[in-house]
Order: structure tokens, then sequence, then C-alpha cells
């Protein structure tokens, strides 16, 4: 149903592979420190293309502010008198 993207599968693939060799290495080389940040690149790499959760927020109550505003306008309707006398009073 869902197809994973090749793309993402390889980049998965890698960062298993890195982590694997960086459990066969001593924590203070420097082998060990080009594969770490080899692997937080191809994390970057990974959630690159992904929506973040704030932008998912952000669109999510743009949507609402939208639907409250469509429905009191379909069920308060302002009539065009309503704009001149609000120009008077003010």
């Amino acid at each position: 149903m869902f197809k994973k993207d090749p793309l993402k599968a390889r980049i998965d693939t890698e960062i298993h592979q890195l982590l694997d060799l960086m459990g066969q290495e001593n924590g203070y080389t420097d082998a060990y420190k080009s594969m770490a940040s080899h692997v937080e690149k191809l994390m970057e790499l990974k959630q690159k293309d992904s929506i973040s959760k704030d932008t998912w927020v952000t669109v999510g109550t743009h949507i609402a502010g939208l639907i409250v505003i469509l429905n009191h306008e379909r069920a308060h309707v302002i009539a065009s008198k309503a704009f001149g006398l609000l120009k008077k009073t003010v």
C-alpha cells in the first residue's frame, strides 16, 4: 500500500552500516568521529523532506480559523448598511 522511498531506504541502510562499524571502533579515534559526523549528515538528509510538526500545527490553526470565519459569515450575514453605520459611529 505505502511504498517506501528507495533513497530513504538506502540512507537507512547506510546509517545502520555506519552504526555497526561505530560499535566496533573505539570512541576516541578520528575514524569514530568521522563516522559520527557522517551519521549526523545522513540523519539530516533523511529528515530534510519531511514537514515538521510545527508547520502542521500552523497550517491546522489557519484552516480552523478560516472555517470559523466562513461559518460565522454564513450564519450571521452582515448587511452593506452595517458597514456605513460603523463608519459613522467611529
